[in-house]
């Protein structure tokens, strides 16, 4: 309807070689022995999202969940919630809310990038944490102002142009990354069809 919106859909792929895990190079020489991944990865993803518009307060509601599996039995859930408010005519702000719940491969190993996996082990291995166990949780603000007073100037060309300030707070249960378990994300952008 024009105030009620709902999508679903499905997404198969399948990975070989390095596109597997590109979260880490292979390691050499007189390093800690290798993280072993499995050379195939077949992934799947199922989404939805439902939308609803109230004209009244010129506000919308958005909800979305995806679920993902993969034959390196990485699951994982994310429920995420936005409100889009309308504060003018060129002027609009969004809030969210995000949710992400990870389980781990089976081949996953705490230490193994350190060696202190059994030794001779030729198995898969890897202590990548973000192919661990963990949950994360999103907050963010974004203010978007529409270019339209360009209209009638010769910037024209800007005028269905977009600027965004997006500001983002995260926090994760493990060390995914080597900014740590907090991480706030600021972002200025902008979007120009064409």
């Amino acid at each position: 309807t024009p105030e009620l919106t709902f999508a679903a859909g499905y997404q198969l792929v399948y990975l070989t070689g390095y596109l597997g895990n590109p979260y880490r190079a292979p390691q050499r020489g007189p390093l800690p022995a290798p993280e072993t991944p499995p050379n195939e990865r077949i992934r799947h993803n199922l989404e939805a999202m439902a939308s609803w518009y109230v004209p009244a307060t010129a506000t919308t509601f958005q909800g979305f969940a995806r679920f993902y599996t993969d034959s390196w039995q990485l699951n994982a859930l994310t429920p995420e919630l936005r409100i889009y408010q309308a504060l003018g005519r060129d002027l609009s702000l969004r809030l969210r809310a995000r949710y992400y719940l990870q389980g781990k491969t089976f081949f996953a190993q705490e230490g193994a990038a350190r060696g202190l996996y059994p030794m001779g082990y030729l198995g898969y291995v890897t202590d990548d944490p973000k192919l661990s166990g963990l949950d994360s949780f999103q907050l963010g603000a974004r203010i978007s102002f529409a270019l339209t007073a360009f209209e009638r100037s010769f910037l024209s060309f800007v005028s269905r142009g977009v600027l965004d300030l997006s500001f983002d707070y995260q926090w994760t249960t493990v060390d995914s990354t080597s900014f740590g378990r907090r991480n706030f994300f600021l972002i200025l952008g902008g979007r120009l069809p064409f």
